[in-house]
């Protein structure tokens, strides 16, 4: 929730105030799949996610006055470590990387603008 809900909120905090005084702006969050639908061993993670899209749904809808955009991106599987950290039903870390993570895009190709 630190990093993944709260840091994006930080931010948009610090930036909103010039962009309503501009009159324009586009935000652009990088949420999930998983924040639209929730997935096995991904409880908190996709918990953040949810939180970032209700928030950031909510935002859009008071900040369209002030021409200001607001856009989430939610990706698919990415081939990072993420599984390692996922906890099982006994609260143990996964401490491996999961099928679907392991054949997932590259980080590279996730972030990439002109692909």
């Amino acid at each position: 929730m630190e990093v993944n809900f709260f840091g994006a909120i930080t931010l948009t905090k610090f930036i909103l105030p010039q962009w309503q005084k501009q009159q324009s702006g586009h935000l652009v969050v990088i949420s999930s799949l998983v924040g639209k639908f929730g997935t096995p061993l991904r409880s908190t993670y996709a918990a953040s996610k949810h939180a970032l899209h209700g928030y950031f749904d909510s935002l859009r809808a008071e900040v369209w006055r002030d021409n200001i955009q607001v856009t989430l991106i939610c990706p698919g599987y990415v081939n990072t470590p993420i599984s390692f950290n996922a906890l099982t039903a006994t609260g143990e870390q996964l401490n491996h990387k999961s099928e679907n993570q392991a054949q997932g895009i590259s980080p590279e190709r996730c972030a990439c603008m002109d692909c």
